[in-house]
């Protein structure tokens, strides 16, 4: 898992989970094989996979609407998250690695990442605790970019396309 190397430091971040009453949900990559990830579940911790999810019949949005925080590499859905207004964390302990490996868009990733940069696994637990205690330390960021990346983001998208398509 990102940022989170044992099972030692993943204990240590199941108990601050249960002291904030926070449930931690880690929704796998689709290629990410589980087996090498072993038994992570437990406390307040739940993995979820596609074929999870597909069984339960929920998509990875629904999902995201519920969340009060998203912690997420560089994938495309904190993208949407912004919409929502609420804390994202990136972990970037690789972010050289997959600058090299597969590129940014982008030439300064961090620029264009609306959220709290999580590097350890120590940044990992603070930004674990803000949401806990209800700290929002990047709002400012996340509202520029979300201004940035989204025309829209008044709820009004639906009746926008309805009229577009004159349905």
């Amino acid at each position: 898992l990102p940022v989170v190397h044992t099972y030692e430091e993943l204990s240590q971040l199941d108990g601050i989970l249960q002291s904030y009453n926070i449930v931690l949900v880690l929704k796998l990559h689709p290629f990410q094989d589980r087996k090498k990830i072993g038994s992570v579940e437990g406390g307040n911790i739940v993995v979820l996979d596609n074929e999870r999810l597909a069984d339960l019949d929920i998509q990875i949005n629904q999902l995201l609407g519920h969340a009060d925080a998203l912690i997420s590499d560089y994938s495309s859905a904190a993208v949407d998250y912004l919409l929502l207004d609420r804390p994202i964390g990136f972990t970037l302990d690789d972010v050289e690695e997959y600058a090299e490996s597969r590129g940014f868009v982008f030439p300064d990733i961090k620029e264009w990442l609306p959220g709290k940069e999580l590097f350890s696994f120590e940044d990992f637990c603070c930004f674990v605790r803000e949401v806990g205690e209800g700290v929002d330390s990047t709002g400012d960021k996340r509202k520029a970019l979300k201004k940035k990346m989204h025309r829209y983001g008044d709820g009004a998208n639906c009746r926008r396309i309805v009229e577009a398509l004159r349905i």
